[in-house]
């Protein structure tokens, strides 16, 4: 069974905590604005606070209670964050990749993360590129286990932009575009704020 991360629209008036929306027709019950598994998450949710039960209005309550399984009602555990405590929203990562990585990931459309974790920022490239005139290509080594390697040589990289959609950046962003499309549910004068539940 999956441990799922899932956030909320929600804003803060008079001291208390009230869920924005959007809404299920059926139950009234907010819908997620993000939901995101244990193993594609970033650690966004580390930023969060706890919300105590007594800053929570009554549409919380109702929107995060269940029924456990021994038929007793539950209050989930809560966190909130203020909408301006979520980190920068740029979620691009551009630098220097393996063209081989890049000509892969273009055929495949494959998880960006499987191919583009060996990049190196633009200082380090050019680093690279002056020790290769200097010294020539990067000779072949081996390993601690006899095994035969041979580092890149800069002329092996190319410069590339991939969203990183698993970042606290992106999740960021994303949350964000969800604000704007609900901000017609949040009172004027209300502190916009990211609920936040786990399980």
């Amino acid at each position: 069974m999956s441990y799922w991360y899932t956030y909320y629209i929600g804003y803060e008036l008079d001291g208390i905590v009230h869920v924005a929306g959007p809404h299920y027709k059926e139950s009234q019950k907010a819908m997620p604005a993000l939901a995101k598994s244990q193993s594609f998450a970033s650690d966004l949710y580390d930023d969060f606070y706890a919300l105590p039960e007594n800053k929570m209005g009554d549409d919380v309550k109702y929107q995060f209670t269940y029924t456990d399984w021994n038929g007793k009602e539950t209050l989930e555990y809560v966190k909130y964050l203020p909408i301006d405590q979520l980190p920068s929203v740029n979620f691009v990562k551009m630098g220097y990749y393996l063209i081989q990585d890049i000509q892969r990931y273009q055929k495949y459309k494959i998880a960006e993360q499987e191919y583009f974790y060996n990049m190196i920022s633009p200082e380090v490239y050019l680093a690279k590129v002056e020790n290769q005139m200097k010294f020539g290509p990067n000779p072949e080594r081996e390993d601690v286990e006899g095994g035969k390697y041979r580092e890149p040589d800069a002329s092996e990289y190319m410069f590339y932009a991939i969203p990183d959609y698993n970042s606290r950046e992106y999740e960021s962003f994303f949350l964000q575009q969800v604000v704007d499309m609900v901000d017609y549910a949040i009172p004027y004068g209300a502190k916009v704020l990211i609920l936040e539940t786990e399980g």
